[in-house]
């Protein structure tokens, strides 16, 4: 076994020679901006795959000027797999070929398989990192049929999403390795208060503009809530209700008959079903990016007789959340009193805020088997996502 581990380590050091002896010379300068115009000292300028960085002066200008700074470039070819951000490239020729991708860090300890699969012939992409890296240097194990690479690839932070094997065509591949051959690196710039800026490169010279946008933060999102100014645009979401029997869970949006604050709140009068539910979907087919609102939490008041109601928000259109029982953060039914939940963000999982499907959901009963008593109550008020404070 260990003879077969140093082996493995020497593949990944001869790649690492392999890969990181290309040397280049970097001569860039330029100037970081606001949208104003006004130039932008102290931030942070960094070429994402080199490594080399500086930070402006007070007139926002800066240099990055060195002869030995390694690149991590790979060549395509017949038979080598491709790397262009944070994505693979390769080919499978024969009919049907088992595919495995493992990735390990820069001292050789394995992270994770992120694939094995038959795949059959034709060119494909693979987005092989996990939500859960951080940004540095890998290395990449990619096993076709009889044959395998070793090389690294620099994970840039900032591409949430799962692993993606994707089919693609000739032309798309043809555009892949053009572009291959004319981005070489990326330059980073950042500064406390604004939004980063990415720019590919081509070259490691030239005088470069940067503008860097005033970070806004973002503001509590009113979804059943008259109290903030910043409310939910209806026009732009879809409101879906579920059960299993006749007559359905009945959903009233705008019920005055009782309420934590304002006018009015949502009432819920749960069916004959076994299970029911309602949940509140932005129209656009992709999600919405609630990414501003890291660190914070969905916030609401609850009121009811339902013996059991659970809350969820939902991503990546197929991947839900955990299903929270409110019981757990202080509802309780059938008191005549208002409760006051609020749930970390974090609660529900791994949860990609750069693609939310739904807002919100609520379901009833919170497990399966749980309490349910059809014809049941609970009214919901002051529902908004709340950024971190």
């Amino acid at each position: 076994m260990k003879q077969k581990i140093s082996h493995v380590l020497y593949a990944l050091c001869i790649t690492l020679f392999a890969v990181f002896n290309v040397f280049a010379q970097v001569s860039l300068t330029g100037t970081v901006i606001d949208g104003q115009g006004n130039p932008i000292s102290g931030a942070k300028v960094k070429l994402a795959v080199a490594g080399d960085s500086t930070t402006t002066n007070d007139q926002g200008v800066f240099s990055l000027g060195t002869t030995n700074i390694k690149m991590n470039l790979l060549k395509n070819n017949s038979i080598s797999p491709l790397t262009l951000g944070n994505y693979i490239y390769f080919s499978v020729s024969k009919n049907i070929d088992k595919v495995t991708i493992n990735i390990f860090d820069i001292t050789g300890k394995h992270i994770a398989k992120v694939l094995e699969k038959n795949l059959s012939a034709g060119n494909y992409s693979v987005y092989p990192f996990s939500n859960n890296l951080s940004a540095k240097t890998y290395i990449v194990n990619l096993t076709i049929g009889n044959n395998s690479f070793n090389f690294t690839m620099n994970y840039i932070e900032g591409s949430n999403q799962s692993v993606v094997v994707k089919n693609i065509s000739n032309s798309q591949i043809k555009s892949i390795l053009a572009k291959s051959s004319e981005i070489i690196d990326t330059l980073i710039v950042s500064k406390t208060g604004y939004l980063t800026n990415k720019k590919p490169l081509e070259v490691l010279s030239g005088n470069h503009i940067i503008v860097l946008q005033k970070f806004v933060p973002a503001q509590e999102l009113g979804i059943i809530s008259e109290r903030v100014t910043n409310q939910l645009n209806w026009a732009n979401v879809n409101v879906y209700v579920w059960d299993q029997g006749t007559p359905g869970t009945a959903l009233n949006l705008s019920y005055t008959g009782d309420k934590q604050e304002g006018t009015k709140c949502g009432l819920v009068t749960v069916g004959s079903a076994g299970w029911s539910g309602w949940g509140i979907a932005p129209k656009a087919t992709d999600g919405v990016d609630m990414s501003g609102y890291a660190g914070g939490k969905l916030r609401f008041y609850i009121k009811g007789n339902c013996p059991s109601v659970a809350v969820m928000v939902t991503w990546n259109v197929q991947n839900a959340a955990q299903k929270l029982d409110l019981a757990n953060y202080g509802y309780v039914p059938d008191d005549g009193q208002w409760h006051l939940i609020e749930i970390p963000l974090t609660a529900f999982g791994d949860i990609v805020l750069t693609n939310i499907t739904y807002y919100v959901s609520f379901l009833a009963p919170a497990a399966t088997g749980g309490l349910y008593t059809a014809g049941s109550t609970y009214m919901i008020d002051d529902l908004t996502w709340v950024p971190a404070q």
